[in-house]
């Protein structure tokens, strides 16, 4: 078996945190010839990662991916225990990818401007401040991760979001963008000792750090 990924990509890198969660005999590699190559749209005709090669097909969509994954390895299991539980984890992966990680993709493209349009940022900060304060207001914690007692899906979902908060938004005026989001800034306080946690958070920085050092040389 075999995962496309890059290390920079928040999506791969969730199911890039299951496979460590679950010690999964997944190959991880980068696609070959790049995104936008002809041989990896002959692979995947999305053109995105991640994407899972199962020897007997491919699987694009991280949560796609995640869902396969803890149906055919099913222990130790990322699913919580209780039916509520396990809906609170696909809601917090929802909201983290509906209303933090969407309206962060145009900051990316607003970086790239010598004089990035000051209402465009703040626009899109406002919606992200809106995501955060809604993952907050849903998120657990109670044991330290995102919901239940154990590492599960939504933690897969959470903490590549939250490098990218971490990460970017300081770099648009928002020095503490966890501010006033006390459950949320604790969990993260938290789930960066958890060891998959931080390997992955490891990965996307050093991907970010390389992602930088190509655009400078362009």
């Amino acid at each position: 078996m075999k995962l496309f990924s890059l290390p920079a990509s928040p999506f791969a890198a969730r199911c890039r945190m299951m496979i460590y969660a679950k010690n999964l005999p997944v190959d991880i590699v980068e696609p070959p010839g790049g995104l936008g190559s002809e041989t990896y749209e002959a692979i995947n005709p999305l053109r995105k990662v991640p994407a899972l090669d199962t020897g007997e097909g491919v699987i694009p969509e991280s949560d796609t991916i995640l869902e396969y994954l803890e149906d055919h390895y099913p222990e130790p299991s990322l699913r919580p225990e209780k039916a509520l539980h396990r809906s609170k984890a696909r809601l917090l992966a929802r909201i983290a990818d509906l209303y933090v990680m969407e309206p962060m993709f145009p900051l990316f493209m607003l970086m790239r401007s010598e004089r990035p349009d000051k209402d465009a940022v703040a626009k899109q900060l406002d919606k992200i401040d809106w995501g955060l304060r809604t993952l907050d207001w849903y998120l657990d914690n109670k044991h330290g991760f995102a919901v239940g007692t154990h590492l599960s899906k939504a933690d897969c979902a959470l903490v590549p979001t939250l490098v990218y908060v971490t990460e970017m938004l300081p770099k648009f005026g928002k020095d503490k963008p966890l501010a006033f989001r006390d459950k949320l800034a604790a969990y993260w306080d938290g789930i960066q000792n958890d060891p998959h946690a931080a390997r992955v958070i490891s990965e996307i920085r050093e991907g970010m750090q390389r992602m930088a050092a190509a655009r400078a040389q362009q």
